[in-house]
């Protein structure tokens, strides 16, 4: 019984189970009769060398063939001799077929060395399938989604990449090791049609406004929201920064006067307290000194309003939170004037202001956010953001600190992009057209629950049109 999991070119002499594998000394139980490369008459010259292939693994056990092949003598002139290594095994790389498609399929979520840990196969036998499924997968084209998502990501200190994305999903379309519009829009044509997309939403990079400019021409640009409330975060954080650094390094009186007013007993390196506090989060009562607790600050006026610098940066990030509140683009747009005013007023500090200066000419990006929001299901107003491509980012950072980096851009491109997807069930391969397809989970299920043997399971959907067409005809 447990012959029929094993390879059917082999005839099995012997089975050695292990803790950790499965040994199995077979025969091959077929022969050629032909060359397989002039189709001439052959001659056997007997048995080679013997041989170790690897096959996919049972019951979590590497599973291992030992046996000899054998080697023919092509009677054609100027062919030379050969070894035959059976159907069922590659004629290269010394793994079966199978192995060489389970590989495949655990390459879309698995790096090289995790995939020789599951099957047992060395990195050398593992690189060739993954690399050619990469080169295949590389020229895919998706259909256009409705809300294109352009972000940048970091991969260590230097290395900076520009993924594309679904807007509505977040599932990457593309990703290139270019920040400017020229290399951006060279890879974003090889995987979608950027004229069938309706709405394209990025940050306010330099290269994205040019992108917009042109391979988004004609449709709307909307600059991702948290971007644009990042903006005016980071100067609040710098000024409160600043003020606990002056307050730490100010004269003895400055500083008893700063506990005085907390009334507590804080050390002078306790800074990172303070600066929680003049950040406005609550902090926790607790115990100093014995059983004397230090002060519980609830209110986040109380401690803005007593530095005119932190107050009114605070008010200004106020003041632009509440732009995205706004139910219609002219009520949006009237908030955003009044920020911007207010961000114009003396006494702003520099940095906030700079930051308002460069929002206000992303204007027209900032507010084509309401041109195009909808209400949604919890009665709110939303509109496009690069949310969703944010929260995938995660994974594509911790996929790539766990492959320890990834220099092959084809590769990296497959590992990014098709992550999601199952290779033989939602991601398939056409053996007719050689093209891919990403087809439906529901669609998908039943090409997998498909017999291998079967015409459908390896044929993309205009192919199998095809065939419909012509057994009718």
């Amino acid at each position: 019984m447990l012959e029929a999991l094993f390879a059917r070119s082999f005839r099995v002499t012997n089975i050695i189970e292990t803790a950790t594998s499965i040994e199995i000394e077979a025969a091959l139980s077929t022969r050629i009769a032909a060359c397989p490369k002039c189709g001439g008459r052959v001659e056997s010259k007997g048995t080679a060398a013997a041989m170790v292939v690897w096959d996919t693994p049972l019951s979590g056990k590497h599973v291992r063939y030992q046996y000899q092949a054998r080697r023919y003598e092509c009677l054609t002139p100027g062919c030379k001799t050969f070894t035959d290594r059976g159907p069922d095994v590659h004629p290269e790389h010394g793994i079966t077929w199978r192995l060489w498609h389970y590989i495949r399929r655990l390459a879309l979520k698995w790096s090289i060395k995790d995939i020789a840990r599951i099957t047992g196969a060395s990195e050398e036998q593992i690189w060739p399938a993954v690399i050619g499924l990469a080169d295949r997968l590389s020229t895919h084209k998706f259909p256009t989604p409705r809300i294109v998502a352009v972000d940048d990501i970091r991969f260590g200190k230097k290395r900076r990449f520009t993924v594309i994305s679904d807007g509505e999903t977040g599932y990457p379309l593309g990703i290139v090791e270019k920040l400017d519009a020229a290399g951006i829009g060279e890879k974003l044509h090889e995987v979608i049609d950027p004229n069938k997309a309706e709405i394209f939403v990025s940050d306010m990079n330099g290269s994205n406004l040019l992108l917009g400019e042109s391979s988004f021409k004609g449709i709307p640009h909307v600059a991702d929201k948290w971007h644009v409330l990042q903006k005016m975060q980071k100067p609040l954080s710098r000024v409160i920064n600043q003020t606990v650094n002056k307050l730490k390094k100010g004269p003895a009186a400055e500083l008893k006067s700063w506990k005085a007013e907390l009334e507590g007993k804080f050390a002078a390196a306790d800074a990172k307290r303070r600066r929680e506090m003049l950040a406005g989060n609550s902090v926790s009562p607790r115990k100093r000194d014995g059983d004397q607790p230090a002060l519980a600050l609830t209110s986040r006026m109380d401690i803005v309003m007593r530095y005119p610098g932190v107050r009114r940066v605070y008010h200004a990030r106020l003041l632009l939170r509440h732009v995205y509140r706004a139910s219609s683009p002219r009520q949006a747009a009237a908030r955003f004037d009044r920020f911007l005013a207010f961000c114009a007023q003396p006494g702003m500090p520099a940095e906030a202001a700079k930051a308002a200066e460069l929002l206000g000419e992303h204007r027209r990006q900032i507010l084509a956010y309401f041109d195009v929001m909808w209400l949604h299901h919890d009665g709110r107003y939303r509109g496009p953001t690069t949310n969703a491509a944010e929260n995938r980012n995660g994974k594509i950072k911790a996929m790539w600190r766990k492959s320890r980096g990834l220099r092959n851009a084809a590769y990296l491109n497959m590992r990014v992009v098709f992550e999601p997807y199952v290779l033989g069930a939602t991601l398939l391969l056409c053996d007719a057209c050689g093209r891919s397809e990403v087809v439906p989970p529901n669609l998908g299920l039943a090409r997998a629950g498909m017999d291998i043997a079967a015409p459908g399971a390896t044929r993309c959907s205009s192919c199998m049109e095809a065939l419909a067409s012509k057994a009718a005809a």
